[in-house]
């Protein structure tokens, strides 16, 4: 290894939930877009 080079040590694989997955495959919501209106006031409820 050289001086300063950073290795990832994982255990190992991470397993993720098909939920999670599909989750990441929407684009993100910004909270001006209308879509994120109703969310965002159940989470304020």
């Amino acid at each position: 290894m050289m001086d300063g080079e950073l290795i990832l040590l994982n255990p190992r694989p991470a397993c993720t939930a098909q939920r999670a997955k599909n989750a990441l495959l929407r684009g993100d919501l910004c909270r001006r877009d209308p879509e994120s209106v109703e969310p965002l006031s159940r989470i304020r409820r």
